[in-house]
């Protein structure tokens, strides 16, 4: 009985530790694992909302029926939403069909209307997780009332003690304990029927078992000691099972919450979004937006509208600020605390929060669109994703149930056959075996490593689109390759150096009238990247103090011609002078159209040079010479040392030329044996497959762009996103997207430092899937070797109690879960970045990521 009041002490102790971890729940419906059919019809979808399902055998045991449904094309259950979301043949079956086969599975089903709102979902979810625990507090708490008298009662156990104390307080120990068996632990009781009734075996099928056979036995046991003659068929124990109803109830109220708990960062995300929003008509920035302000639901919010944001108040989609200023709050998206000055033109997401002047916003993505929606997608669908290691543990949980109550029912068989122990004792360790014994543990062991671990990136802006699988490949990758420009580099040219023959450089008028006639010819190709760049330059130049007067110098392009890629050239008209041919572009191209660059001083120059080439000829003459480059990203460098630190080979794979791979490598720390340049696309995929054959897996990094084969090719892709719009087309096992204040910028400070911390939660992630599989398998086989009786031959007092047992039960799924929440926050160990000059992520948004690397 110590024993016993110990494990409820201890129960109580963890639950006032838990008591303040309550929060919302939102998850989106995960992705459709859908499978092979000849069927033919029209394909419809639709959703069940699901009730009594508790742990991943539940999902597991809904989505294999309903695939095996005839008709079913596609399944998937979601335990986060307490919700299956299915594709089948409307020409076989239907919803409400569907909803029957869950039913006959011992669950409850319920048809969803087809036009529903994720936040009525994500309310319906958070309902339901309310009153389960709701229902087991209530449960606990009622039992603790009911064990404490009896576990108080002064039951006499000596032959003196009298035969009518004895029938009293016997009866009133079996009342209490009818009371906690049949009434508080109904649930568990329901929850077996259902799966007894669907020919299946659960948790709560071994529970309630363990608990109505101790109850049975107690009873036998009563019923010899008061009309018996002359029979020891043992101890009364109906104080004993009323503490271990508390137990195992304690057990699944604790879990719950824990449960509710190890969603963290996502639940945080999903309820931060407000239920309206003030939509303004007015276009015009110096009107009064208020006077034609109405508050609609966010439902009703679309692209395009203009929003008033007062402050205090949420951001309710992804936009433009177009008039106003603020500290925006990032939090909830970021992680970072301190909140962010907003001004117009800048982006903001949904979910920040304006925190000290008015915003007007013109919103750019809304609903389902936003990137918080997005994100929540991405995370989701951890929840019910299938990967390598399930398939075994399914088939072990599946049989784990069945071969217990076997292995119950022989040890009851042998104990009695082959030794004198009593009745009692024999259906006492049938019950401790029952009791035990914990399938949960082992079904948790991955969904909580893949939630976790995702839910861990998304704080970084990363998101992850491989399972476990991928995840093991990235643990043992040992071979890192970049693409370069977009993902070392900004991506955004920019004019290193420019160089004007003399003739055109001895005047303020003759340098104004080149620069703006390149002006004149490259405004005419104003999309191309290095026009931009030309463009740019040609503005910086024509404003500055000595030229800007003759910004306004009229000229006219004539007889104009463009190769894709080569360059421009035409016919400049001034006004003042004869007209003159100019050509811009490529040295092929100039010599194209007939300009001689071997005789000029200018193509030694740019033969010299490790940058970019753009060569400017006038009247069939070279005249200038401009180079361009792609701005190195502030963190690269310190991102290749960190993963090359780590004994990992980085390397450089582009389309561009040797020189310019060369340079950049050697301004990040790339080795030149480590380069591949002038790759075409399907060129680099085959690199990869070369390099894989000898250095094992290897993750590729690049822009999603022109590296799609690469990413495919490659055994770990992550693909660094330029812009916060999030494509349900994912071409990469992980995505790194930027923040706000990175969108469009190809990236800021701290933007590909995620990529060692990525490859080290992938580590950590596998490392943490072992140690849960490992502890549940040990659990298991220790706990029915110690409930059997086994352990006895080493020391007679090694006796599992059904008390035992079932704290045993509870805190072994309990462990699970806790040792998986270790990822929500995982940092590396080692690998300091402290140097705020080499590109640390001090000035990275993600103040976590910061600390988890200081």
């Amino acid at each position: 009985m110590a024993c016993c009041a110990v494990a409820a002490f201890v129960i109580m102790r963890l639950l006032n530790i838990h008591r303040d971890l309550q929060c919302k729940l939102n998850f989106n419906t995960p992705k459709i694992q859908e499978k092979d059919s000849k069927l033919h019809g029209t394909t419809s979808s639709c959703r069940l909302s699901l009730t009594g399902i508790t742990c991943a055998a539940c999902t597991n045991s809904i989505q294999n029926a309903l695939s095996s449904t005839p008709g079913v094309t596609g399944a998937s259950v979601s335990l986060a939403l307490f919700q299956a979301h299915i594709i089948y043949n409307s020409a076989i079956t239907n919803p409400e069909a569907l909803a029957l086969v869950v039913e006959e599975n011992g669950y409850g089903g319920e048809v969803l209307p087809a036009a529903r709102s994720w936040r009525e979902d994500f309310e319906r979810a958070d309902i339901a997780r309310m009153k389960e625990i709701k229902s087991g507090r209530n449960s606990f708490f009622l039992s603790i009332f009911f064990t404490i008298p009896s576990v108080l009662l002064p039951y006499p156990r000596t032959s003196t003690s009298s035969f009518w104390m004895s029938l009293a307080i016997g009866d009133l120990e079996a009342v209490l304990a009818t009371i906690s068996t049949f009434y508080c632990a109904r649930h568990i009781h329901r929850e077996a029927l259902s799966a007894l009734w669907a020919r299946r075996g659960d948790m709560s099928v071994l529970s309630s078992s363990g608990i109505t056979l101790g109850f049975i036995q107690s009873l036998h046991v009563l019923t010899y000691q008061l009309f018996g003659e002359n029979s020891n068929p043992g101890q009364v124990s109906f104080d004993a099972i009323s503490v271990l109803i508390t137990v195992v109830l304690g057990g699944r109220y604790l879990k719950a919450l824990v449960s509710r708990r190890a969603l963290g960062f996502t639940a945080q995300l999903s309820s931060v979004m407000p239920s309206s929003a003030t939509i303004t008509s007015q276009r015009e920035l110096d009107g009064n937006f208020r006077e034609s302000a109405e508050d609609v639901p966010i439902e009703f919010l679309s692209s395009g509208n203009w929003v008033i944001v007062s402050p205090g108040h949420t951001i309710p989609g992804d936009g433009i600020i177009v008039k106003g200023s603020s500290n925006v709050s990032e939090t909830c998206i970021t992680g970072e605390v301190v909140p962010r000055f907003k001004k117009d033109g800048d982006e903001v997401l949904a979910g920040s929060k304006c925190l000290d002047g008015g915003l007007v916003v013109r919103i750019t993505r809304a609903g389902t669109n936003t990137w918080l929606e997005k994100t929540l997608e991405f995370v989701a669908k951890a929840d019910s994703r299938k990967d390598a290691f399930d398939g075994p543990i399914e088939a072990i949980i599946q049989y784990f149930v069945s071969g217990v109550m076997i292995l119950a029912l022989a040890t009851v068989v042998i104990w009695k056959a082959f030794t004198d122990a009593t009745w009692s004792d024999c259906f006492n360790r049938a019950t401790a075996m029952l009791l035990a014994a914990c399938p949960c543990a082992l079904g948790l062991s991955i969904p909580a490593c893949i939630m976790l671990s995702t839910t861990s990136a998304s704080r970084f802006n990363i998101l992850l689109a491989g399972g476990t699988s991928q995840l093991e490949i990235a643990s043992i990758v040992r071979t890192v390759i970049f693409d370069k420009t977009g993902t070392l580099t900004q991506g955004h040219l920019n004019i290193e150096c420019t160089e004007i023959s003399p003739e055109w450089r001895g005047s303020e008028r003759r340098r104004a009238v080149w620069w703006r006639a390149v002006q004149a010819l490259e405004e005419t190709q104003s999309k191309h990247p290095v026009a931009q760049a030309l463009l740019a330059e040609c503005e910086e130049q024509l404003s500055s103090a000595d030229l800007k007067h003759y910004a306004d110098l009229d000229l006219q392009v004539l007889h104009l011609h463009h190769v894709p890629g080569l360059g421009v050239h035409g016919t400049i008209r001034t006004g003042e002078e004869d007209d003159f041919h100019m050509a811009v572009g490529s040295a092929k191209f100039l010599e194209s159209v007939g300009v001689s660059l071997a005789a000029s001083s200018l193509t030694s120059v740019a033969l010299k040079s490790s940058l970019h080439p753009v060569f400017i000829s006038i009247k069939y003459s070279l005249c200038g010479l401009l180079t361009y480059s792609d701005t190195t990203k502030p963190d690269a460098r310190k991102t290749i040392s960190l993963l090359r630190s780590q004994g990992l080979n980085v390397g450089l794979m582009t389309g561009d030329t040797h020189a310019s791979a060369s340079a950049l490598a050697h301004a990040v720390g790339i080795p030149d044996t480590w380069i591949w340049s002038a790759q075409k696309p399907i060129e680099k995929a085959l690199v990869l497959d070369s390099l894989a054959l000898e250095h094992g897996p290897i993750a590729m990094v690049g822009d999603n762009l022109n590296d799609i084969p690469a990413l495919s090719s490659a055994g770990f892709s992550i693909c660094v996103s330029r812009d916060s719009e999030i494509s349900t087309a994912v071409h990469g096992d992980a995505q790194l997207f930027p923040t706000s204040e990175e969108t469009g910028s190809g990236g800021g400070s701290g933007d590909l430092l995620r990529i060692p911390f990525l490859l080290g939660l992938a580590k950590e992630t596998l490392k943490t899937v072992r140690q849960n599989l490992a502890w549940a398998i040990g659990y298991n086989i220790v706990a029915l070797l110690w409930g059997s009786g086994v352990l006895e031959v080493v020391h007679k007092r090694l006796v599992l109690t059904p008390a035992m047992a079932s704290l045993g039960m509870g805190l072994s799924s309990m462990l699970v879960l806790m040792n998986s929440m270790r990822l929500e926050r995982w940092i590396p160990n080692g690998g300091a970045i402290n140097d705020e000059k080499n590109g640390a992520l001090s000035s990275h948004p993600n103040t976590d990521v910061k600390e988890a690397w200081m």
